[in-house]
């Protein structure tokens, strides 16, 4: 049985938080892509955000107090 494959969206100033999210969700199973792990040094950001979204069954968005600043 496949994993349900999650697109994780945070601000960079929530990146060590995020971290330790993605770690639990992993952990449990989850096919996780987020931008640490996901975007390289020259990738092509616009096109890999956009194909990525499309690929993954669930968007979650992290909304803390840094995010919203």
């Amino acid at each position: 049985m496949a994993s349900t494959r999650l697109f994780v969206s945070h601000s960079t100033q929530d990146n060590a938080w995020c971290r330790e999210l993605v770690a639990a969700l992993k952990a449990a199973g989850y096919d996780i892509w987020y931008d640490e792990q996901g975007l390289t040094g020259g990738a092509v950001w616009i096109e890999t955000l956009q194909r990525e979204v499309q690929a993954r069954d669930v968007f979650v968005f992290v909304l803390t107090p840094d995010s919203w600043a």
